[in-house]
């Protein structure tokens, strides 16, 4: 029977090797599976695009023939809640002392295959019994991590939100086979690349369902002009690293051989507070002492003793103050609010001075 709908329950999303040298298996098939699912996802979206160009000639109006020049690019979009770096290991993103893309930038782990499971209608794919020849399987390959932004708000959860590009898209009958990853040069899927998706787990063993905004406490003392942020009643912080990626191609390749990150890269930060008092500064002080801040956002896991243990942490260092604006407005409870956005130059994979650092438990 056709389903009528599919609901977020029935779906889960995995992330393994890529590409045609990638290995699914620690060590042939009887190692440990190195297809990994990715916990509390919140949100899920892939697409395609093909570009094309018309080809005219003289004597006739309409096009001869509609013909596809530039390779496909699959957007590949989702989000999950933070409780612990688990997830961003997974999708390859380096602890500290190591800055958070350094991988990235030594191709250790740039690319990556994702994959979307769907289980039958009105089943949880979470410890489904049935036969994993029920499932239907998404598969993105030759995936690159192009955008990275965590957000943490008062009345909200703080999210993670990722964005990847890939080079194919293929659909599954069950939770196995022909990897979706394809040699660049002729678009051929990489037969002896087999995958297999685990089984699907409502979560970690020791995981909190989530971290809430009483969780999180920000490292940032007396930045800007004006505005102790320490005394400040914090409403937001949203901080992300911008990876746009260039497709690299060549004579006698169908596909991009490369998806490069476009340099330079600059981390973002972004703070909003309810100004409780305003202190003394001046903004002609900036240029005489234009001073670099090293902002950290903590996220702990709840306890009722006092402070847990720090789950998630990321430091922003070397950072520079762009803009800082102040509001008020008649009727306004919180009174005055001020937005302060600050930017860090990312160094290369063995610069432990500039950037963003990611440390935290796995659990």
């Amino acid at each position: 029977m056709p389903r009528n709908r599919n609901l977020y329950q029935s779906n889960a999303l995995f992330v393994g090797p890529s590409p045609a040298s990638g290995q699914f298996f620690s060590s042939g098939n009887s190692g440990a599976n190195l297809v990994l699912q990715l916990h509390r996802v919140q949100t899920n979206s892939f697409d395609f695009n093909v570009a094309r160009e018309d080809t005219f000639q003289f004597s006739q109006l309409a096009a001869l023939s509609k013909e596809i020049i530039e390779p496909p690019t699959v957007n590949y979009n989702f989000s999950y809640l933070v409780t612990n770096v688990y997830n961003e290991v997974a999708l390859g993103m380096a602890l500290a002392p190591s800055g958070l893309i350094s991988k990235f930038l030594t191709k250790e782990a740039d690319e990556k295959n994702y994959f979307t499971i769907t289980a039958p209608e009105g089943f949880d794919a979470a410890n489904y019994v049935g036969s994993s020849g029920d499932f239907k399987t998404v598969g993105v390959s030759n995936g690159a991590i192009n955008s990275y932004a965590v957000e943490a708000a008062v009345g909200g959860l703080p999210t993670a939100t990722v964005g990847v590009e890939g080079l194919n898209f293929v659909i599954y009958q069950g939770v196995s086979g022909v990897g979706p990853a394809i040699n660049p040069s002729n678009g051929a899927r990489i037969a002896s690349n087999n995958f297999l998706i685990p089984p699907t787990q409502s979560g970690l063993a020791g995981q909190v369902p989530t971290l809430r905004p009483g969780d999180v406490e920000l490292n940032l003392g007396l930045v800007g002009v004006g505005v102790d942020l320490v005394q400040a009643n914090i409403q937001s912080v949203n901080f992300s690293v911008d990876l746009s990626r260039e497709s690299l191609q060549r004579l006698g390749s169908r596909f991009a051989f490369a998806k490069e990150i476009t340099v330079p890269i600059n981390a973002t930060m972004s703070v909003n507070a309810n100004v409780s008092d305003l202190t003394t500064g001046s903004l002609s002080d900036v240029f005489c002492n234009d001073q670099s801040y090293d902002l950290t956002v903590n996220l702990r896991k709840p306890s009722c003793s006092g402070s847990g243990p720090v789950a998630y942490s990321i430091t922003m260092k070397n950072a520079k103050l762009d803009s800082q604006s102040f509001s008020q407005d008649v009727g306004n409870t919180a009174g005055m609010s001020v937005d302060l956005t600050f930017t860090a130059s990312v160094g290369g994979a063995g610069d432990q001075v500039n950037g963003l650092f990611l440390s935290g438990l796995l659990v």
